[in-house]
């Protein structure tokens, strides 16, 4: 695991240690439904890590398949020559998070989309004493949005979502990191989308977005790659 970090931007000596919330599997199957039926389609070293609903029970299972040949980046994996993805989530993720780091004291809740943007805000100690959870996706850490004329950016959430992601009572300040190897007009919607309904329901929240450029995410950032790495 510690190569596939190593290989994603977050240096050994970067963290103290690897979060116990990560595991590795050395050979785990990467299982996609084909035809009606489950088909087994490569096999390989993988990285998982609990999603946790709101109660800390584990409802699904984030698993990236690292490449076993150096430099250990994520794995390429095809199917009939189509390219599928070296990252799956089973299970429901609605609501939940990847719990990295949780401080007993900590007071902010810092929440990149992925698990190694997450770990490099972590490794760069961007907020002392906070916690850091991946939130999994956009639209998990977002939820849904009010949708009519006009409102296609406005960055408003739907209140009647009781699914979408809410911090614990403990964090009193909410921090998204915004990747820039995405739209930037849509995913700064949905962040603040996330944010307004997170202030909404606790009150005394403070919210906040950070930016880790244009065309890249904070792991890009620290890893030394721009836009086109």
């Amino acid at each position: 695991m510690r190569a596939y970090l190593t290989a994603r931007g977050i240096a050994p000596g970067a963290l103290p240690s690897i979060p116990p919330a990560l595991r590795f599997l050395t050979d785990h199957p990467y299982v996609k439904k084909i035809g009606g039926e489950l088909v087994t389609v490569h096999r390989g070293p993988c990285m998982i890590a609990g999603v946790l609903n709101p109660a800390g029970e584990i409802t699904a299972v984030h698993q990236t398949w690292v490449d076993p040949e150096p430099p250990h980046g994520k794995a390429r994996i095809a199917w009939q020559g189509d390219a599928l993805p070296a990252k799956l989530v089973r299970g429901s993720k609605k609501g939940g998070a990847i719990r990295l780091v949780t401080p007993d004291d900590a007071e902010a809740l810092v929440m990149g989309e992925g698990i190694e943007t997450t770990l490099s805000a972590l490794a760069a100690d961007a907020v002392p004493g906070a916690a850091y959870w991946a939130g999994v996706d956009l639209g998990n850490m977002a939820g849904r949005a009010q949708r009519g004329a006009g409102l296609r950016y406005a960055g408003l959430p739907d209140m009647s979502d009781a699914e979408a992601f809410v911090p614990p009572p403990w964090v009193r300040r909410l921090i998204f990191i915004q990747d820039g190897d995405s739209d930037p007009r849509a995913t700064r919607h949905k962040l603040e989308c996330g944010l307004r309904r997170a202030m909404a329901l606790r009150p005394g929240l403070r919210g906040q977005i950070v930016q880790a450029g244009q065309g890249v995410d904070l792991n890009d950032v620290l890893a030394g790659r721009g836009a086109d790495g």
